[in-house]
């Protein structure tokens, strides 16, 4: 198994913690991105996933996270795209 962390960001207004977690085998490559507030995970979901990559597979670069309008957004590519949104309020109420 080949893991790592591989963006993490920290809202302290909201007391909130981000991490996109991505791991590859020789069967399947899956990020995930996991949200802690004060210790507790509020999110664990899969936000990639890929059976059988090939060798020269790039998965979509993760640039960053961040809140916008109320929502928790982890953004990538050559443009500024959404990969995952949620609303914000259902994880900090």
């Amino acid at each position: 198994k080949n893991r790592w962390v591989h963006r993490k960001k920290s809202f302290r207004e909201l007391s909130l913690r981000c991490r996109v977690e991505v791991e590859l085998t020789l069967t399947s490559f899956e990020a995930r991105l996991i949200a802690e507030r004060k210790g507790d995970v509020v999110l664990d979901t899969v936000i990639q996933t890929l059976k059988h990559p090939t060798p020269d597979y790039r998965f979509v670069d993760m640039n960053g996270i961040k809140i916008e309008d109320g929502k928790l957004i982890v953004y990538g590519g050559h443009v500024e795209r959404s990969l995952f949104t949620c609303n914000i309020e259902a994880l900090v109420s």
